[in-house]
């Protein structure tokens, strides 16, 4: 393995055997937290080296990392660790406060992606990709968890109950510069003083039904857009 590294001379060998040593004290803490009652082997004191000095972590933030591994799941192990901190190296965390910070913001939109399921009326057992393909973007563009489910409840009264559907949604409504929680209540209101008007024309053809959207597209038209 070391020939693979290149470290084939007395001086790179010696390095190494002193990097060994020197980081025995640090990885002592990390073996026992993933309950291990022995010294490192060779191929864990690698790892520990790769996590300080390739990728840059603190002794400190990979302890930190470790025991928070053992909290939920009940077992660390250094694959799981280097699992951790390599995802974490990829998008740039390094420091604890970068790695709480994006963990919590991490749960938030698991959350959201829970509760929006929920309202719309959709249940998928693994979030991640509904995090990864809607809420994600639907944050960039500016949204809030609670804008999102107050649109995925409008979207189920309406029939509306795919992510497809709320997306459509959300872009249509983005492109009019309307995300932030007051310019969506507003723009709901709006619907709903619309809503009644349809409705009345419903009632008058006899028609006892919810408004849908092609009601409200119609009424548009009829309106607004001959105005002129």
């Amino acid at each position: 393995n070391w020939g693979a590294e290149g470290i084939t001379t007395e001086e790179s060998i010696l390095e190494k055997i002193k990097n060994y040593s020197t980081t025995s004290k640090e990885i002592s803490k990390i073996l026992k937290v993933c309950s291990l009652k022995r010294n490192a082997t060779p191929d864990e004191q690698d790892k520990f080296l790769k996590w300080t000095q390739s990728y840059g972590f603190s002794a400190q933030t990979i302890l930190f990392v470790a025991d928070q591994i053992a909290q939920k799941t009940g077992k660390a192990t250094f694959q799981k660790i280097d699992a951790k901190l390599t995802g974490y190296y990829e998008v740039k965390r390094i420091s604890i406060d970068e790695i709480c910070d994006f963990e919590e913001h991490k749960t938030l939109l698991l959350q959201t992606a829970k509760n929006v399921c929920k309202n719309i009326g959709v249940y998928y057992e693994n979030l991640e990709p509904v995090v990864e393909k809607y809420i994600s973007h639907w944050f960039d563009l500016g949204h809030t968890s609670q804008s999102l489910t107050t649109l995925a409840n409008f979207c189920f009264k309406n029939s509306t109950r795919t992510l497809d559907g709320l997306d459509t949604l959300v872009m249509r409504l983005y492109k009019k510069g309307i995300v932030s929680e007051e310019a969506i209540d507003e723009y709901l209101v709006s619907i709903v003083k619309q809503d009644a008007e349809v409705k009345a024309v419903l009632s008058r053809l006899g028609i006892t039904r919810n408004v849908n959207s092609q009601d409200r597209e119609f009424f548009k038209t009829w309106k607004y857009k001959h105005l002129n």
